[in-house]
Order: structure tokens, then C-alpha cells, then sequence
């Protein structure tokens, strides 16, 4: 959620009213993985010591800390290169293309990029569908493949299978692999190793 604020008086009557997830989707959203470290947060929270419940009480009631610029700065490069290189790749593709926006929400990275791909093209035959599956897969690992790390990291078969199981399906390797799956199913191909098998090899598609 883009707003950190907590509309109190309806935090107080879901807790009354005994509606707990309410209470914290209110505050974290819906998404399960949100629910659970609330759930988490909680529990260890109450682990804590008196003293140290209410230091933490306490701090909860400072005024957000303003983090410099500095501390930030790689993590902004690194967020912009990705985001930037679905545009570059998009517009090298003929795609339309609008802004890219990034925001950064603490100094450990949590971030939240995207960029506007204008994707919508005529399709009528099945050789266009698949050039157009085969764009929409290149412009997803744009950013991926733009982004910094140690090259030898990236020929790993076991980074890109960690990559991939372990990021939500809302991710660009998520996506990039479904769109793989649908064109390996239009043309027949039933393995269902085979979409991993082009992500991790790294094979043209």
C-alpha cells in the first residue's frame, strides 16, 4: 500500500468486532503473504519483554525517520536500470511506451517500479501471436537481465530455479514463464519442464 497511514476508528471496529484479518488488511492489504507476517509480528511482539514492548510502543510513535539519499542511491540505480530496460527493449520491439515510475520505501531495497508498456497489437494470425508472445517474454527479461550481479551468478542453474520458485507470480519471471507455457501449448508442446528448461538454458525462444 502506497498509504502508511491507519484509519484508526475502523482498525478499533474490526478488532471489536472480533473481524482480526479485516483489522490487518486494512492496514498491510490482502495479500496472504501480508497477513501472515502481521500474524507473526504479533505473536512475537507479545513474546517480548514489558520494557521492551512499550520502547517499541514508543518509537511506533515517532515521526517517520527521513533516510538520506545516499544510503538509497544504489538501490535507486539498480531499480531504475530495471525499469528503464523494459522501456529501451519495448520501444526496440515497436511497442508505444509512457513513463516509468519508481518508489523506494526503505534503505534495505522495498521498492515498488513500473513501466508502461503500451502492449495491445493486432494478432490475426497464429505466427503474429507467437512473435507477439515471443516480445511480450523479451521485454519482461529486460529488467531482469539489466539488472547488476556477479556474472558468474547469473550462468548458475540453480540461481535462475531459485529466481523463479521463489518470487510471487506477480513477478516479471512469473509472467515471462506463463507466456512461455502458452506458446510451447500452442504449438503442442505438453512437457511440463519445458518453460523452466528455456528460463534456466537460456535458449532462444
Amino acid at each position: 500500500m502506497s498509504d502508511t497511514r491507519v484509519i484508526a476508528k475502523d482498525f478499533v471496529a474490526f478488532i471489536h468486532s472480533e473481524d482480526f484479518r479485516s483489522a490487518i488488511a486494512g492496514i498491510m492489504g490482502q495479500m496472504p503473504k501480508g497477513i501472515e507476517r502481521s500474524k507473526n509480528l504479533l505473536i512475537e511482539f507479545e513474546k517480548l519483554e514489558s520494557a521492551d514492548r512499550e520502547k517499541m510502543s514508543a518509537w511506533c510513535r515517532l515521526p517517520s525517520e527521513k533516510l538520506p539519499v545516499t544510503d538509497q542511491r544504489r538501490y535507486v540505480e539498480e531499480i531504475a536500470r530495471h525499469e528503464m530496460a523494459h522501456i529501451v527493449v519495448a520501444k526496440a520491439l515497436g511497442f508505444c511506451t509512457g513513463e516509468a515510475t519508481l518508489v523506494l520505501y526503505s534503505p534495505d531495497g522495498l521498492h515498488q517500479g513500473t513501466a508502461n508498456v503500451i502492449l495491445g497489437c493486432s494478432t490475426p494470425s497464429l505466427k503474429e501471436a507467437i512473435d507477439y508472445l515471443d516480445h511480450r517474454v523479451i521485454i519482461l527479461l529486460a529488467g531482469y537481465l539489466a539488472e547488476p550481479d556477479d556474472a558468474s551468478k547469473r550462468k548458475s542453474d540453480k540461481y535462475h530455479r531459485d529466481i523463479i520458485r521463489s518470487i510471487t507470480a506477480e513477478s516479471d519471471m512469473q509472467k515471462a514463464r506463463e507466456l512461455i507455457q502458452v506458446k510451447l501449448n500452442i504449438q503442442g508442446n505438453s512437457d511440463p519442464n519445458a518453460a523452466d528448461g528455456m528460463l534456466y538454458s537460456g535458449p532462444r525462444i
